[in-house]
Protein backbone atom coordinates (compact mmCIF):
# COMPACT_ATOMS: atom_id res chain seq x y z
CA UNK A 1 0.00 0.00 0.00
CA UNK A 2 1.25 3.54 -0.76
CA UNK A 3 2.82 5.29 2.21
CA UNK A 4 3.08 9.10 2.29
CA UNK A 5 6.42 8.98 4.14
CA UNK A 6 8.20 7.18 1.28
CA UNK A 7 11.35 9.00 0.14
CA UNK A 8 12.31 8.61 -3.51
CA UNK A 9 15.90 7.54 -4.22
CA UNK A 10 17.91 8.78 -7.19
CA UNK A 11 21.24 7.21 -8.05
CA UNK A 12 23.96 8.84 -10.09
CA UNK A 13 25.65 5.92 -11.79
CA UNK A 14 28.85 6.03 -13.81
CA UNK A 15 28.43 4.31 -17.16
CA UNK A 16 30.55 1.42 -18.39
CA UNK A 17 30.25 2.38 -22.04
CA UNK A 18 31.30 5.52 -23.84
CA UNK A 19 27.74 6.85 -23.54
CA UNK A 20 27.11 9.36 -20.75
CA UNK A 21 24.65 8.12 -18.10
CA UNK A 22 21.63 10.33 -17.44
CA UNK A 23 19.56 9.97 -14.25
CA UNK A 24 16.11 11.54 -13.92
CA UNK A 25 14.08 11.52 -10.67
CA UNK A 26 10.91 12.80 -12.42
CA UNK A 27 10.61 16.05 -10.46
CA UNK A 28 9.20 17.58 -13.66
CA UNK A 29 6.01 15.48 -13.40
CA UNK A 30 3.06 17.73 -12.61
CA UNK A 31 1.50 17.71 -9.14
CA UNK A 32 -1.96 17.75 -10.73
CA UNK A 33 -3.65 14.74 -12.29
CA UNK A 34 -2.69 14.00 -15.91
CA UNK A 35 -2.77 11.09 -18.34
CA UNK A 36 0.30 12.06 -20.37
CA UNK A 37 3.28 14.37 -19.90
CA UNK A 38 6.44 15.20 -21.83
CA UNK A 39 9.77 15.32 -20.02
CA UNK A 40 12.11 18.29 -20.41
CA UNK A 41 14.96 18.05 -22.92
CA UNK A 42 18.04 16.35 -21.46
CA UNK A 43 21.14 17.87 -23.05
CA UNK A 44 23.69 15.62 -21.31
CA UNK A 45 24.33 13.65 -24.50
CA UNK A 46 26.93 14.84 -27.01
CA UNK A 47 24.94 13.66 -30.01
CA UNK A 48 21.70 15.52 -29.37
CA UNK A 49 18.79 16.12 -27.04
CA UNK A 50 16.97 13.18 -25.40
CA UNK A 51 13.43 13.44 -24.06
CA UNK A 52 10.57 11.05 -23.39
CA UNK A 53 6.83 10.96 -22.74
CA UNK A 54 4.99 9.05 -20.00
CA UNK A 55 1.39 8.04 -20.68
CA UNK A 56 -1.00 6.27 -18.31
CA UNK A 57 -3.06 4.61 -21.02
CA UNK A 58 -6.01 3.47 -18.88
CA UNK A 59 -5.82 5.77 -15.82
CA UNK A 60 -3.93 8.90 -14.72
CA UNK A 61 -0.83 9.84 -12.69
CA UNK A 62 0.84 12.73 -10.87
CA UNK A 63 4.07 13.54 -9.01
CA UNK A 64 4.43 11.64 -5.75
CA UNK A 65 4.03 13.52 -2.47
CA UNK A 66 7.74 13.05 -1.66
CA UNK A 67 8.55 15.62 -4.36
CA UNK A 68 9.96 13.24 -6.96
CA UNK A 69 8.82 10.13 -8.77
CA UNK A 70 5.45 9.52 -10.44
CA UNK A 71 2.44 7.85 -8.76
CA UNK A 72 0.02 5.54 -10.67
CA UNK A 73 -2.93 5.95 -10.44
CA UNK A 74 -2.86 9.54 -9.24
CA UNK A 75 -5.57 9.25 -6.57
CA UNK A 76 -5.09 5.79 -5.10
CA UNK A 77 -7.56 6.24 -2.26
CA UNK A 78 -10.65 6.46 -4.46
CA UNK A 79 -9.59 4.94 -7.80
CA UNK A 80 -10.76 1.31 -7.93
CA UNK A 81 -9.09 0.20 -11.18
CA UNK A 82 -7.26 -3.14 -10.92
CA UNK A 83 -5.00 -2.54 -13.95
CA UNK A 84 -3.04 0.54 -15.03
CA UNK A 85 -1.29 0.46 -18.41
CA UNK A 86 1.86 2.60 -18.66
CA UNK A 87 3.73 3.71 -21.80
CA UNK A 88 7.21 5.35 -21.81
CA UNK A 89 8.35 6.56 -25.23
CA UNK A 90 11.73 8.20 -26.01
CA UNK A 91 12.49 10.39 -28.99
CA UNK A 92 15.46 8.13 -29.81
CA UNK A 93 16.81 4.71 -28.89
CA UNK A 94 18.75 4.80 -25.60
CA UNK A 95 21.09 2.18 -24.15
CA UNK A 96 20.99 0.43 -20.75
CA UNK A 97 17.56 1.84 -19.93
CA UNK A 98 16.83 1.33 -16.21
CA UNK A 99 13.46 1.97 -14.54
CA UNK A 100 13.15 1.86 -10.74
CA UNK A 101 9.74 0.76 -9.43
CA UNK A 102 8.85 1.31 -5.77
CA UNK A 103 6.38 -0.25 -3.33
CA UNK A 104 5.17 -3.43 -4.98
CA UNK A 105 3.29 -5.55 -2.40
CA UNK A 106 2.93 -9.31 -1.99
CA UNK A 107 -0.32 -10.60 -0.40
CA UNK A 108 -1.33 -6.97 -0.53
CA UNK A 109 -4.79 -7.04 1.05
CA UNK A 110 -6.60 -9.75 3.00
CA UNK A 111 -9.80 -7.81 2.30
CA UNK A 112 -9.42 -8.60 -1.40
CA UNK A 113 -8.46 -12.25 -0.90
CA UNK A 114 -4.70 -11.71 -0.72
CA UNK A 115 -4.12 -10.64 -4.32
CA UNK A 116 -0.67 -9.33 -5.14
CA UNK A 117 0.54 -6.25 -6.91
CA UNK A 118 2.63 -7.09 -9.97
CA UNK A 119 4.01 -5.80 -13.25
CA UNK A 120 2.90 -7.75 -16.31
CA UNK A 121 3.08 -7.59 -20.12
CA UNK A 122 6.52 -5.94 -20.13
CA UNK A 123 7.46 -4.98 -23.68
CA UNK A 124 10.10 -5.30 -24.97
CA UNK A 125 11.14 -8.27 -22.85
CA UNK A 126 13.10 -7.01 -19.84
CA UNK A 127 16.67 -8.09 -19.27
CA UNK A 128 16.04 -10.72 -16.59
CA UNK A 129 19.43 -10.38 -14.90
CA UNK A 130 18.72 -6.78 -13.90
CA UNK A 131 15.68 -7.47 -11.74
CA UNK A 132 16.67 -6.72 -8.16
CA UNK A 133 15.21 -8.60 -5.21
CA UNK A 134 12.30 -10.20 -7.06
CA UNK A 135 13.90 -13.28 -8.55
CA UNK A 136 13.41 -14.39 -12.17
CA UNK A 137 10.68 -12.98 -14.34
CA UNK A 138 7.34 -14.68 -13.75
CA UNK A 139 4.92 -16.11 -16.33
CA UNK A 140 4.08 -13.77 -19.15
CA UNK A 141 7.21 -11.65 -18.62
CA UNK A 142 6.01 -10.35 -15.25
CA UNK A 143 7.52 -9.01 -12.01
CA UNK A 144 6.02 -10.59 -8.89
CA UNK A 145 7.21 -9.24 -5.52
CA UNK A 146 8.55 -11.58 -2.84
CA UNK A 147 7.73 -9.25 0.10
CA UNK A 148 5.62 -6.18 0.79
CA UNK A 149 7.00 -2.73 -0.14
CA UNK A 150 9.27 -4.31 -2.77
CA UNK A 151 11.59 -2.09 -4.81
CA UNK A 152 13.10 -3.31 -8.06
CA UNK A 153 14.95 -2.17 -11.14
CA UNK A 154 14.08 -3.33 -14.64
CA UNK A 155 16.75 -2.90 -17.31
CA UNK A 156 16.57 -3.03 -21.10
CA UNK A 157 19.72 -3.33 -23.19
CA UNK A 158 18.34 -0.73 -25.56
CA UNK A 159 14.86 0.62 -26.18
CA UNK A 160 12.90 3.58 -27.48
CA UNK A 161 9.49 2.48 -26.18
CA UNK A 162 8.58 0.49 -23.05
CA UNK A 163 5.07 -0.58 -22.01
CA UNK A 164 3.81 -2.60 -19.06
CA UNK A 165 0.70 -3.09 -16.89
CA UNK A 166 0.55 -2.43 -13.14
CA UNK A 167 -1.84 -4.93 -11.52
CA UNK A 168 -3.27 -4.04 -8.08
CA UNK A 169 -6.08 -5.23 -5.76
CA UNK A 170 -8.00 -1.98 -6.05
CA UNK A 171 -8.25 1.39 -4.29
CA UNK A 172 -5.57 2.28 -1.77
CA UNK A 173 -2.76 0.66 -3.76
CA UNK A 174 -0.43 2.35 -6.23
CA UNK A 175 2.89 2.15 -8.04
CA UNK A 176 5.71 4.70 -7.99
CA UNK A 177 8.18 5.06 -10.83
CA UNK A 178 10.96 6.42 -8.64
CA UNK A 179 13.59 7.23 -11.28
CA UNK A 180 14.63 6.49 -14.84
CA UNK A 181 18.23 6.19 -16.04
CA UNK A 182 19.76 5.61 -19.44
CA UNK A 183 23.02 5.80 -21.35
CA UNK A 184 23.23 8.28 -24.18
CA UNK A 185 22.94 6.92 -27.72
CA UNK A 186 26.27 6.21 -29.38
CA UNK A 187 26.89 7.51 -32.86
CA UNK A 188 28.36 4.81 -35.06
CA UNK A 189 30.14 4.75 -38.39
CA UNK A 190 32.42 2.21 -40.06
CA UNK A 191 35.49 1.05 -38.16
CA UNK A 192 37.80 -0.35 -40.86
CA UNK A 193 41.10 -0.54 -38.96
CA UNK A 194 43.02 -3.83 -38.93
CA UNK A 195 44.84 -4.83 -35.73
CA UNK A 196 46.97 -7.94 -35.19
CA UNK A 197 49.31 -9.31 -32.53
CA UNK A 198 52.31 -11.61 -32.90
CA UNK A 199 53.23 -12.73 -29.38
CA UNK A 200 56.60 -14.23 -28.50
CA UNK A 201 57.61 -16.49 -25.63
CA UNK A 202 57.96 -15.11 -22.11
CA UNK A 203 61.23 -15.77 -20.28
CA UNK A 204 61.42 -16.94 -16.67
CA UNK A 205 62.45 -13.37 -15.85
CA UNK A 206 59.01 -12.35 -17.09
CA UNK A 207 60.19 -10.50 -20.21
CA UNK A 208 58.33 -11.06 -23.46
CA UNK A 209 58.32 -9.55 -26.93
CA UNK A 210 55.26 -8.76 -29.01
CA UNK A 211 54.79 -7.32 -32.48
CA UNK A 212 51.63 -5.22 -32.66
CA UNK A 213 50.37 -4.62 -36.21
CA UNK A 214 48.27 -1.46 -36.55
CA UNK A 215 46.68 -0.37 -39.82
CA UNK A 216 44.09 2.40 -39.96
CA UNK A 217 43.08 1.10 -43.43
CA UNK A 218 43.47 4.47 -45.09
CA UNK A 219 41.72 6.45 -42.34
CA UNK A 220 43.72 9.42 -41.07
CA UNK A 221 43.86 9.46 -37.28
CA UNK A 222 45.04 12.13 -34.85
CA UNK A 223 45.94 9.89 -31.89
CA UNK A 224 46.80 6.28 -31.14
CA UNK A 225 46.62 4.69 -27.68
CA UNK A 226 48.09 1.29 -26.78
CA UNK A 227 47.17 -0.14 -23.39
CA UNK A 228 47.58 -3.35 -21.43
CA UNK A 229 44.33 -3.39 -19.41
CA UNK A 230 44.86 -6.72 -17.64
CA UNK A 231 46.84 -9.95 -17.64
CA UNK A 232 46.57 -13.40 -16.05
CA UNK A 233 49.51 -15.52 -14.91
CA UNK A 234 48.62 -19.16 -15.64
CA UNK A 235 51.96 -20.66 -14.57
CA UNK A 236 51.89 -23.28 -11.81
CA UNK A 237 51.80 -21.27 -8.54
CA UNK A 238 54.62 -23.42 -7.15
CA UNK A 239 56.88 -22.02 -9.86
CA UNK A 240 56.32 -18.39 -9.01
CA UNK A 241 58.96 -16.44 -7.18
CA UNK A 242 58.36 -15.61 -3.56
CA UNK A 243 59.29 -11.94 -3.88
CA UNK A 244 56.28 -10.89 -5.95
CA UNK A 245 54.56 -9.12 -3.04
CA UNK A 246 53.32 -6.43 -5.39
CA UNK A 247 52.25 -8.23 -8.56
CA UNK A 248 50.64 -5.01 -9.88
CA UNK A 249 54.15 -3.68 -10.49
CA UNK A 250 54.36 -6.12 -13.41
CA UNK A 251 52.28 -6.45 -16.55
CA UNK A 252 53.76 -3.38 -18.20
CA UNK A 253 55.61 -2.00 -21.23
CA UNK A 254 59.40 -1.87 -20.91
CA UNK A 255 59.87 0.32 -23.99
CA UNK A 256 58.11 3.21 -25.70
CA UNK A 257 58.65 2.87 -29.46
CA UNK A 258 58.68 5.86 -31.81
CA UNK A 259 56.01 5.82 -34.55
CA UNK A 260 56.47 7.94 -37.69
CA UNK A 261 58.80 10.27 -35.80
CA UNK A 262 56.38 10.73 -32.90
CA UNK A 263 57.56 9.76 -29.42
CA UNK A 264 54.87 8.09 -27.37
CA UNK A 265 53.87 9.47 -23.99
CA UNK A 266 53.81 6.71 -21.34
CA UNK A 267 51.10 6.78 -18.72
CA UNK A 268 50.24 4.56 -15.75
CA UNK A 269 46.44 4.59 -15.46
CA UNK A 270 46.34 2.60 -12.22
CA UNK A 271 48.67 4.80 -10.14
CA UNK A 272 52.41 4.91 -9.60
CA UNK A 273 52.99 1.20 -9.00
CA UNK A 274 56.15 0.69 -10.98
CA UNK A 275 54.96 0.03 -14.50
CA UNK A 276 53.69 1.65 -17.70
CA UNK A 277 50.48 0.17 -19.10
CA UNK A 278 49.40 2.87 -21.52
CA UNK A 279 51.24 4.71 -24.32
CA UNK A 280 49.67 7.58 -26.24
CA UNK A 281 50.78 9.01 -29.58
CA UNK A 282 49.45 12.39 -30.76
CA UNK A 283 50.12 13.33 -34.38
CA UNK A 284 50.48 16.98 -35.39
CA UNK A 285 48.27 16.36 -38.43
CA UNK A 286 45.86 13.46 -39.06
CA UNK A 287 47.97 10.53 -40.27
CA UNK A 288 47.31 7.19 -41.95
CA UNK A 289 48.91 4.45 -39.85
CA UNK A 290 50.33 1.18 -41.18
CA UNK A 291 52.92 0.09 -38.64
CA UNK A 292 54.54 -2.92 -37.02
CA UNK A 293 55.20 -1.82 -33.44
CA UNK A 294 57.79 -3.84 -31.51
CA UNK A 295 56.87 -3.97 -27.84
CA UNK A 296 58.81 -5.37 -24.91
CA UNK A 297 56.64 -6.54 -22.04
CA UNK A 298 57.26 -7.31 -18.37
CA UNK A 299 55.32 -9.89 -16.37
CA UNK A 300 55.96 -11.51 -12.96
CA UNK A 301 59.08 -13.74 -13.03
CA UNK A 302 59.14 -17.42 -12.10
CA UNK A 303 61.85 -19.65 -10.63
CA UNK A 304 64.75 -20.30 -12.97
CA UNK A 305 64.12 -24.02 -13.32
CA UNK A 306 63.70 -26.14 -16.43
CA UNK A 307 60.34 -27.40 -15.15
CA UNK A 308 58.95 -23.90 -14.59
CA UNK A 309 57.62 -22.30 -17.74
CA UNK A 310 56.37 -18.71 -17.60
CA UNK A 311 52.92 -18.60 -19.20
CA UNK A 312 50.75 -15.46 -19.20
CA UNK A 313 47.45 -14.59 -20.87
CA UNK A 314 47.21 -10.91 -21.75
CA UNK A 315 45.38 -8.49 -23.98
CA UNK A 316 46.42 -5.24 -25.61
CA UNK A 317 43.79 -2.59 -26.20
CA UNK A 318 44.30 -0.28 -29.18
CA UNK A 319 42.29 2.93 -29.63
CA UNK A 320 42.45 5.01 -32.81
CA UNK A 321 41.10 8.56 -32.49
CA UNK A 322 40.05 10.63 -35.48
CA UNK A 323 40.32 14.39 -35.79
CA UNK A 324 36.58 14.79 -35.04
CA UNK A 325 37.15 13.17 -31.60
CA UNK A 326 35.41 9.91 -32.51
CA UNK A 327 37.33 6.76 -31.67
CA UNK A 328 37.58 3.11 -32.65
CA UNK A 329 38.66 0.47 -30.15
CA UNK A 330 40.13 -3.02 -30.60
CA UNK A 331 41.31 -5.77 -28.23
CA UNK A 332 43.86 -8.37 -29.35
CA UNK A 333 44.79 -11.14 -26.93
CA UNK A 334 47.53 -13.73 -26.51
CA UNK A 335 46.32 -16.88 -24.76
CA UNK A 336 48.82 -19.19 -23.07
CA UNK A 337 51.70 -17.46 -24.80
CA UNK A 338 50.46 -18.23 -28.31
CA UNK A 339 49.57 -15.58 -30.90
CA UNK A 340 45.87 -15.02 -31.59
CA UNK A 341 46.27 -14.80 -35.35
CA UNK A 342 44.03 -12.15 -36.89
CA UNK A 343 41.20 -12.47 -34.39
CA UNK A 344 40.07 -9.07 -33.19
CA UNK A 345 37.24 -7.52 -31.19
CA UNK A 346 35.98 -4.18 -32.40
CA UNK A 347 33.63 -1.36 -31.65
CA UNK A 348 32.54 1.13 -34.26
CA UNK A 349 33.88 4.66 -34.37
CA UNK A 350 32.02 6.42 -31.58
CA UNK A 351 32.31 9.29 -29.15
CA UNK A 352 35.45 8.98 -27.07
CA UNK A 353 35.55 9.42 -23.28
CA UNK A 354 35.90 13.00 -22.09
CA UNK A 355 39.34 12.26 -20.59
CA UNK A 356 41.08 9.50 -22.50
CA UNK A 357 44.17 9.51 -20.31
CA UNK A 358 42.52 8.67 -17.02
CA UNK A 359 38.95 7.65 -17.74
CA UNK A 360 37.24 4.45 -16.58
CA UNK A 361 38.64 1.20 -17.85
CA UNK A 362 36.11 0.62 -20.60
CA UNK A 363 38.57 -1.74 -22.32
CA UNK A 364 37.58 -4.55 -19.96
CA UNK A 365 34.18 -4.72 -21.64
CA UNK A 366 34.71 -6.45 -24.98
CA UNK A 367 32.58 -8.75 -27.08
CA UNK A 368 31.72 -11.92 -25.12
CA UNK A 369 32.74 -15.37 -26.37
CA UNK A 370 29.88 -17.01 -24.45
CA UNK A 371 26.79 -16.04 -22.45
CA UNK A 372 27.37 -14.81 -18.89
CA UNK A 373 24.31 -13.63 -16.94
CA UNK A 374 24.24 -11.95 -13.52
CA UNK A 375 21.35 -11.24 -11.18
CA UNK A 376 20.27 -9.34 -9.22
CA UNK A 377 21.99 -6.41 -10.87
CA UNK A 378 22.02 -3.77 -9.39
CA UNK A 379 22.56 -5.58 -6.09
CA UNK A 380 23.09 -4.59 -2.49
CA UNK A 381 25.54 -7.36 -1.57
CA UNK A 382 25.31 -10.66 -3.45
CA UNK A 383 25.21 -11.67 -7.11
CA UNK A 384 24.36 -14.99 -8.73
CA UNK A 385 26.10 -15.70 -12.03
CA UNK A 386 25.32 -18.29 -14.72
CA UNK A 387 27.71 -19.48 -17.44
CA UNK A 388 26.08 -20.71 -20.65
CA UNK A 389 28.85 -22.48 -22.51
CA UNK A 390 29.22 -25.79 -24.35
CA UNK A 391 31.87 -28.24 -23.10
CA UNK A 392 32.23 -26.36 -19.82
CA UNK A 393 34.63 -27.94 -17.31
CA UNK A 394 35.91 -25.13 -15.11
CA UNK A 395 36.48 -21.37 -15.19
CA UNK A 396 38.55 -18.61 -13.65
CA UNK A 397 36.46 -15.81 -12.12
CA UNK A 398 37.82 -12.25 -11.82
CA UNK A 399 36.18 -9.21 -10.29
CA UNK A 400 37.64 -5.82 -11.32
CA UNK A 401 36.84 -2.27 -10.39
CA UNK A 402 35.99 -0.11 -13.41
CA UNK A 403 39.46 1.44 -13.02
CA UNK A 404 40.96 -2.00 -13.72
CA UNK A 405 42.06 -3.01 -10.22
CA UNK A 406 41.71 -6.73 -9.56
CA UNK A 407 39.39 -7.09 -6.54
CA UNK A 408 39.19 -10.89 -6.31
CA UNK A 409 40.10 -14.04 -8.21
CA UNK A 410 38.67 -17.54 -7.81
CA UNK A 411 37.86 -20.77 -9.65
CA UNK A 412 34.58 -22.56 -10.25
CA UNK A 413 33.70 -25.96 -11.61
CA UNK A 414 30.02 -25.08 -11.62
CA UNK A 415 28.13 -23.17 -14.32
CA UNK A 416 26.33 -21.34 -11.48
CA UNK A 417 28.14 -19.53 -8.69
CA UNK A 418 27.56 -16.72 -6.18
CA UNK A 419 29.74 -13.84 -5.03
CA UNK A 420 29.51 -11.38 -2.14
CA UNK A 421 30.34 -7.73 -2.94
CA UNK A 422 29.92 -5.49 0.07
CA UNK A 423 31.37 -2.18 -1.08
CA UNK A 424 29.04 0.03 -3.19
CA UNK A 425 30.39 0.88 -6.62
CA UNK A 426 30.65 -0.28 -10.23
CA UNK A 427 32.51 -3.47 -11.11
CA UNK A 428 33.30 -5.75 -14.04
CA UNK A 429 32.88 -9.52 -13.59
CA UNK A 430 35.06 -11.48 -16.04
CA UNK A 431 35.00 -15.25 -16.54
CA UNK A 432 37.58 -17.13 -18.63
CA UNK A 433 37.28 -20.78 -19.68
CA UNK A 434 38.95 -22.83 -22.41
CA UNK A 435 40.63 -19.73 -23.82
CA UNK A 436 37.32 -17.87 -24.05
CA UNK A 437 36.16 -14.85 -22.07
CA UNK A 438 32.93 -13.10 -21.10
CA UNK A 439 32.34 -9.99 -18.98
CA UNK A 440 29.36 -8.30 -17.40
CA UNK A 441 29.10 -5.00 -15.58
CA UNK A 442 27.88 -5.16 -11.99
CA UNK A 443 26.38 -2.30 -9.96
CA UNK A 444 26.42 -2.49 -6.14
CA UNK A 445 24.16 0.00 -4.37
Amino acid sequence: MIKSSLVALTLAVSGFSFGQTVSDDLTWVTTTTTTTQQSPDFQDCDDGIVNYRITAVTEDFQRHASGSGALFPAVTGTNSATSVSIDITFNTTVNNLRIKLVDLDRDASPIHGNPEESITSISPAADERILQGVGPLGPGNSVIPTVNNQDCWIEFNSASNVTFDFIRPGRGYGLIIDSIQWDCPESECPCPADIGLQAGNITNAGVGNANLVVSSSGEAISSLIIEMPAYQVVTDPECRECNTANPESYGSFLNVPTILGVTGVPYEPFGAIGGVRKIRYDFATPTVINQNIALQLQFPPVLDLSCCKNVVNYCLNVTLIKDDCTSCEYDVCAQNGTPPGVKKRTTAFQKAPTRLNDGPMHTMMTENDFQLSVNPNPTSSKINATIDMEDFESAEVFLYSVEGTLISQSQTKDTRFSMEITTPGNYILTVTSNGKRASQKVMVL
